[in-house]
């Protein structure tokens, strides 16, 4: 399970101030699944490459925008490395706090499983700095 680390909400506050779309990849796999998408369909790999594509049509008409996701080199490079000529990329890694983590989880496992009546479970290792 992806770790909350408020990557959605940092990109939406970075894109704001000079007014950028925020091109969030859950946002778009969420727009997806709700269009009643088969599971077989792959949901994962219509994403990534509607994300990337999304991403390049911007650039290729001169817009400046954030996009956010949680980039794993190996997946994400083929599909972003062509478009590194068209703009100036900056990387901002958001860091958590493990604690902040946990407790983020377990809001949003809550949520999903209002509707489901599913007890949530959420295991995380303890925080380090309250081990001792």
């Amino acid at each position: 399970m992806a770790r909350p680390a408020g990557k959605t909400t940092l990109a939406h506050a970075l894109a704001g101030a000079p007014a950028w779309p925020a091109l969030c990849r859950d946002e778009i796999q969420e727009r997806l699944a709700a269009t009643g998408a088969d599971p077989a369909d792959r949901l994962d790999l219509k994403t990534l490459e509607g994300f990337s594509r999304t991403i390049g049509d911007h650039l290729k008409y001169g817009t400046s925008l954030v996009a956010e996701a949680a980039f794993r080199d190996l997946l994400w490079s083929p599909g972003l490395e062509p478009l590194a000529d068209l703009a100036g990329i900056r990387i901002v890694r958001r860091v958590v706090d493990p604690e902040l983590a946990r407790v983020g989880i377990s809001r949003r496992a809550d949520a999903r499983n209002v509707d489901q009546h599913v007890q949530p479970t959420v295991t995380l290792p303890p925080h380090p700095r309250s081990v001792r």
